[in-house]
């Protein structure tokens, strides 16, 4: 930039690394000299540039960077919405063609299965990402018709209503086998303390007999 007179008057350039030592650096090499930062080195006037010393301005420069990599990630994602939508057309249209042209029953059974699958999927990535605008221009429909695609909102909050009834049914097992097994353990205590104190009261016994039988 300073052969080209496109860097700031008074810059100076630092000095040359060697590329087959760069992971061999040590404190003293040039590196570290911050050839230009000195208060004598940074201009004629010895101002401080404010990429430096001016706080708003490396704030500034900050914010810019972080946005250039907001609209770096945006582009990247509009296109990978772009590849979702051509994939699931694309399976969309295959499915749809193999079971009109199938006789197989069985076959037809499990592309059915895979269609609802895939309407399904439909909905999530359409929910998700709806915010997106895709990098080219794209059909509203990602292939299933709007029936499908209710269809198969319906079977998943179905799913999702038996999911919950089992999790709610299984908390309810554990409950009443937990206390079973606190009852259990509570008896088991009670007869482990009534055995000891059993044991106790032979051992005193037992002491007191020899005792009297040692006096007499």
């Amino acid at each position: 930039m300073i052969k080209k007179k496109q860097a700031p008057h008074g810059a100076r350039a630092p000095h040359p690394i060697a590329s087959e030592g760069l992971f061999k650096l040590d404190v003293d090499d040039d590196i570290w000299q911050d050839v230009g930062l000195d208060e004598t080195d940074i201009s004629p006037g010895g101002e401080i540039p404010k990429w430096l010393g001016d706080e708003n301005v490396r704030k500034g420069i900050k914010s810019m960077l972080e946005l250039d990599r907001c609209n770096e990630e945006d582009r990247r994602l509009s296109y990978e919405r772009s590849a979702m939508q051509d994939w699931l057309m694309e399976e969309w249209r295959c499915v749809t063609m193999a079971i009109e042209k199938n006789e197989c029953e069985e076959v037809v059974y499990q592309m059915v299965l895979r269609a609802e699958f895939l309407a399904c999927l439909c909905n999530n990535w359409q929910d998700k990402t709806r915010m997106i605008d895709p990098h080219k221009p794209m059909p509203d429909s990602w292939g299933p018709s709007l029936e499908d695609l209710m269809e198969a909102r319906k079977l998943d909050m179905t799913a999702m209503v038996a999911e919950n009834e089992r999790e709610i049914y299984d908390d309810d097992n554990e409950e009443e086998e937990d206390d079973e097994d606190d009852e259990g353990d509570e008896e088991e205590g009670e007869e482990t303390e009534l055995l000891e104190t059993v044991e106790m009261i032979a051992l005193s016994d037992e002491f007191r007999q020899s005792y009297r039988d040692s006096l007499f």
